[in-house]
């Protein structure tokens, strides 16, 4: 159930990122291909060579992360983690869920080091496939790793406490909902008072 589930949620997310890539340059393109060599070092210096290129690489990654072989989504969520832009998280709360273990596992790094960047992809995932073990086994992974640097709001630590529990039940979505609301409502802008005056005024 699970392996269906999530493979279809990797292809709808990979056709959404191919649809949104540039048309990459030959020597990107040359690179790209690489990156499913059999031949690890020509593997790890395509990837290196992609990750110096910083952001303008993201979306090649997020593709192959997403729809990629296992070599090319290996090496994928490697150079998201090196590159650390927020705009792979939701790729990479797509790959907790991933078959292969070691690319579980570099996905949730990838989303440790983005920080407080990966918690409302995390919440969303949460909200939508609270039954998959391997994303409740790699959401607990990230947040533990927040915690342990003080990252964590009440309602997201609520949401970790839940996690902990040995049968997270259906209670879970509800938590993720509730970090998420509290996340939107402390980044709604204040109305100053002086706004309020002219509002008033008017």
């Amino acid at each position: 159930m699970y392996g269906t589930r999530t493979n279809g949620r990797r292809r709808s997310l990979a056709r959404r990122a191919r649809s949104g890539a540039a048309d990459w340059p030959d020597d990107v393109q040359r690179l790209r291909k690489l990156l499913g060599s059999k031949d690890g070092i020509r593997r790890q210096h395509a990837r290196m060579a992609l990750v110096r290129r910083g952001e303008s690489v993201v979306s090649l990654f997020v593709d192959l992360l997403l729809d990629g072989t296992k070599r090319e989504r290996w090496e994928a969520a490697k150079a998201l983690t090196t590159i650390g832009d927020s705009t792979a998280a939701p790729a990479l709360v797509a790959a907790l869920m991933d078959d292969d273990e070691e690319i579980r596992w570099l996905a949730a790094e990838g989303l440790i080091a983005l920080g407080t960047g990966a918690v409302v992809p995390l919440m969303e995932g949460l909200e939508r496939n609270f039954d998959s073990v391997y994303l409740l086994q790699g959401t607990h992974h990230v947040l533990h790793a927040l915690e342990r640097e003080h990252k964590l709001s009440p309602s997201v630590q609520g949401v970790l406490d839940e996690l902990r529990s040995l049968e997270p039940d259906d209670r879970l979505p509800w938590a993720a909902r509730a970090a998420l609301l509290e996340i939107m409502n402390n980044q709604r802008p204040a109305v100053s008072s002086q706004s309020r005056r002219s509002v008033r005024r008017s």
